[in-house]
């Protein structure tokens, strides 16, 4: 989240959340597969929505139980 949100040393970095949610999720966290999902579906400063990966990870985020 922390990434998302930027700070005053540093701007908001959404390819840094993405790359911190995957190892989460991959890692059997449904939350962070959920996150994810959205986080691909919308896009984010610094990170492109991209629908594919939304998807697959809409699907990992149900497969985990959400």
């Amino acid at each position: 989240m922390q990434a998302l949100q930027g700070s005053a040393q540093r701007q908001p970095d959404g390819a840094a959340a993405a790359r911190h949610w995957a190892r989460a999720a991959e890692a059997g966290h449904p939350l962070a597969a959920r996150r994810l999902a959205e986080l691909y579906r919308d896009g984010a400063e610094g990170l492109a929505a991209d629908p594919e990966q939304a998807a697959r990870y809409q699907a990992l985020a149900a497969q985990l139980g959400l």
